[in-house]
């Protein structure tokens, strides 16, 4: 708290006050009291409304900021805005009024030692107080600063006190001032804004509707006690907010967005199911009167709305969420507003009387008090400002690089706008939350962003997995761990050094040579399950021959790739979900991604073992996952290849994506690809895996599929006949997940490749001599594979023992789990007899290579017993 405390006054004292005065409109304006509407008077109490707009300078030389140019524009603009150069006053009754009398604007100028690069401007206090002119007396409707920083941009800043008007008023002057400085004559002839408040005054006697109270000001109650806060910003695309208007059933943006936000937010705060959860939003009412109020209405017209839902143990879909906002809004009528305008008189009425308040009372204030803490977190505020002229502020010298808030967002708050980078397409979003529920909330967004453009990784229930599993590091960074701080800086020092060695010269997308079916591919419940794994990274490494063949010729590798994709065309299509959140393959031809790169790498700086490092350098970033394959050729400077391929899981398994590397290189060489067979069935063998395999028939492949199928219904809360125990979640969950760690010590994953074509990957210039995974293998998992290196796996004739005689595979399974047993058995001893905090040191490694050890002798015993 001190280290920032003083931050912030080093930072304040960085900014110099160079001058203040107060501009007067430049023309004779009417000297009148403005009468103030109960909308008006409701929004009096928020104060003034802190806003920073950061301009960057421009590199022609372009005059930037003109003081004298900004204060004639701004006293040409207040001529017809006259009421922000007026003071607050109260009249003998104490109700709020505005004094018009020409006194001016406050206008600072001030420069500053600070750079842009020094703020995020997120919302933050901190914004305020370096870039917002301090208002004394409160009495003062407008301010305006321009701090100039050393960088050479310039931060304006303004506050605008509520009472004066809402926020389309304030954009229209602000839009208005600008547009004198960069063009006064379109901006004089622009329409007059107006100020006859008399246009939503009460009716006499004041009439309250008994349905009105059902959608207007929903008590909120604001806590005393400020929780800790977090201020973050969101930018949702265009494609996104597109995307999700279409998941809603085509609801407005505002609707659609608010849903996402709302459904995020419960979902990031853990609220139980059967919490009553409140969504609370001004409505803009200029159009819903009767007869309309002008469009340049210059004031408060905006009424506040509630809609009010129950959590569900299967969270609501967005389109219902967006419906019942929609509807709320579609009851906004011209009785409806008068009804609230009557309300509120009858409020301010009763407040003056000295007639104790009652709850009902209470509805009105508790809600619009801003407060010094939080709202409960049960409920949201979303406040919008689409549709409204946020970022037009040009001066002359271009529209501002960021716009936000200058002031603390309490947490369950947010503000809507048009993205300053889209042209108001895309939708941008200030947020408060609590802080201890910030990163969940984020991490829900993101994965609901990702969700709007097609990935497709099974995360609506990222906040329930959290609490099932408790995820180790990596198995890079467990060895990380082993080696010390400095051995973690030197090993990410030079992944960073070979990752910078490797640049791209192309990336395209390789589409079907041919027309291919266009259609939606339903996923089986064998293909969700794996679709979590996500996309699968391999590397293969090729040596140019020495007889100068034609080596990795692009043309060739892709024109045999697009005629492969004739056949193979899911690979071609984007993955994506329905309307019920299920997991599906468009097939729309988009194509393959392909990138070419080289590097001034050789293949003997790599020792070619599963590591994250080989898929970051040799496999394409897929972006966005939609995206099924990615293939990459990386050239290396020894002259060699590393063909790196990255296919989604949804597609198929192994088998399947063998075969179709198979059938493009087949089609390289030009010649017809064999077709290969699934790997016989195996006999009865000894041993439990031998009998485990002998189990699998139709009937438990089919029980599998409707297991799975049971349990995405269950996901979707779709109610069925059967059950649900924790016991069959965890069987689901726990055993799909890829997880950043490895699996326990008791438990060991074998995933066989043998009888698959792996290494027969010759597009003409031979086999590889490698290939490998390009990711992490956690602790626990094994890959089989024949050996690139072997031309053929012909079966040994032995019959001297039963174990030679068993499957390759399963032999060598059964070996590793007995050495395993024994030597979890040996640490569950060591471990009673209170050495089980070796554990916790660096020599756990050490059991991991003793394990090996011991396998690999154990394997060579039985290889001299069958001998």
């Amino acid at each position: 708290q001190i280290a920032l405390c003083l931050r912030r006054k080093t930072m304040e004292s960085k900014v110099q006050v160079k001058e203040s005065s107060f501009i007067a409109p430049s023309e004779a304006t009417p000297t009148k009291v403005l009468w103030l509407s109960p909308l008006d008077l409701l929004q009096a109490t928020n104060g003034h409304t802190p806003m920073v707009y950061l301009y960057r300078a421009k590199a022609d030389g372009t005059a930037f900021f003109d003081m004298a140019r900004i204060k004639e524009a701004l006293a040409k603009a207040l001529v017809a805005f006259y009421p922000l150069a007026g003071r607050l006053g109260v009249d003998e009754n104490g109700r709020i009024e505005i004094i018009c009398n020409s006194e001016g604007v406050l206008f600072v100028v001030a420069d500053s030692d600070l750079t842009a690069d020094d703020f995020d401007f997120k919302p933050s206090p901190e914004l305020g107080r370096i870039f917002v002119p301090r208002i004394e007396p409160s009495s003062i409707i407008m301010g305006i600063q321009v701090t100039l920083l050393k960088c050479g941009s310039a931060v304006l800043g303004t506050a605008i006190h509520h009472a004066a008007g809402d926020g389309l008023s304030a954009f229209n002057f602000i839009q208005t001032w600008s547009a004198f400085s960069g063009n006064a004559a379109a901006a004089a002839a622009e329409q007059h804004p107006c100020h006859d408040r008399d246009l939503l005054r009460p009716r006499s006697p004041p009439v309250v509707h008994p349905d009105a109270l059902s959608v207007l000001f929903p008590e909120v109650a604001f806590s005393k006690q400020r929780e800790p806060t977090a201020a973050a910003a969101f930018t949702i695309s265009k494609d996104q907010v597109a995307a999700l208007r279409r998941r809603c059933g085509g609801a407005s943006a505002f609707c659609a967005v608010s849903a996402l936000v709302w459904q995020c937010a419960c979902a990031a705060r853990r609220l139980p199911p059967g919490t009553r959860v409140r969504l609370v939003f001004p409505a803009e009412v200029r159009r819903k009167l009767r007869p309309p109020l002008p469009d340049r209405y210059f004031g408060n017209a905006v009424v506040r709305l509630g809609v009010a839902r129950h959590v569900t143990a299967s969270e609501s879909s967005l389109a219902s969420i967006a419906g019942h906002i929609a509807g709320a809004i579609a009851k906004v009528d011209d009785e409806l507003v008068r009804s609230a305008i009557d309300y509120l008189e009858l409020a301010e009425l009763k407040k003056g009387s000295g007639v104790p308040e009652t709850s009902t009372d209470l509805r009105v204030t508790s809600w619009v008090g801003r407060g010094s803490g939080g709202m409960p977190e049960t409920d949201l505020r979303i406040t919008s400002w689409l549709g409204m002229p946020v970022n037009d502020v040009d001066f002359g010298w271009g529209k501002p690089q960021v716009m936000s808030r200058a002031d603390s967002v309490c947490a369950g708050s947010v503000y809507l706008m048009e993205d300053a980078g889209d042209e108001g397409v895309a939708v941008r979003m200030l947020l408060g939350m609590e802080a201890a529920n910030m990163d969940t909330f984020e991490r829900i967004v993101s994965s609901k962003r990702c969700h709007l453009e097609g990935l497709v990784h099974v995360e609506v229930l990222e906040h329930l997995k959290e609490l099932l599993f408790v995820m180790n590091c990596e198995g890079l960074s467990i060895n990380l761990m082993n080696v010390g701080v400095k051995g973690q800086i030197a090993l990410c020092l030079r992944r960073k050094t070979m990752e910078s060695k490797v640049q791209v010269k192309e990336s395209s997308f390789i589409a079907p040579s041919e027309a291919t079916p266009t259609k939606v591919l339903w996923l089986s419940p064998l293909d969700l399950l794996q679709a979590t794994n996500g996309h699968t990274p391999m590397v293969y490494l090729y040596r140019a021959k020495a007889d100068g063949a034609a080596f990795f010729d692009m043309a060739r590798i892709k024109e045999a790739l697009a005629k492969a994709l004739v056949a193979f065309y899911p690979l071609a299509g984007r993955l994506g979900v329905d309307e019920n959140g299920r997991i599906e393959i468009i097939c729309n031809s988009e194509g393959v991604l392909f990138v070419v790169a080289d590097s001034d790498l050789t293949a003997d700086d790599f020792d070619f073992k599963p590591s994250p490092e080989l898929g970051r350098i040799f496999v394409p970033r897929i972006e966005p996952s939609s995206i099924i394959m990615g293939i990459q050729v990386t050239l290396l400077k020894c002259g060699s290849a590393v063909l790196g391929t990255a296919i989604h899981h949804a597609a198929g398994d192994g088998l399947s994506a063998f075969n179709f590397i198979q059938t493009w290189l087949g089609v390289a060489r030009h010649v017809t690809a064999s077709n290969f067979s699934s790997p016989a069935a195996l006999a009865s063998v000894a041993g439990h895996i031998a009998s485990a395999i002998a189990k699998v028939d139709d009937e438990l492949v089919r029980s599998a599929i409707d297991y799975l199928e049971l349990a995405e219904l269950r996901r979707k809360g779709i109610s069925i006949m059967a059950p649900e125990t924790t016991a069959d979640h965890l069987r689901v969950t726990s055993w799909v997940g890829r997880g950043s760690g490895g699996m326990p010590e008791t438990d060991l994953r074998i995933t066989s490749w043998l009888g698959m074509p792996v290494n027969d990957v010759d597009f003409g210039w031979g086999k590889p001599q490698v290939m490998s995974r390009a990711d992490s293998v956690g602790t626990g998992s094994v890959y089989l594979m024949e050996d690139a290196g072997e031309a053929a796996r012909a079966a040994s004739p032995c019959a001297c023992s039963w174990a030679w005689r068993l499957p390759t595979w399963t032999r060598l399974s059964a070996c590793f789990m007995q050495t395993l047993r024994r030597k979890a058995a040996r640490l569950q001893l060591d471990a009673s007899s209170g050495r089980q905090n070796a554990l916790q040191c660096p020599l756990y490694i050490f059991f991991f290579e003793n394990l090996i050890r011991g396998f690999l002798r154990k394997l060579e015993h039985i290889i001299l017993e069958n001998e």
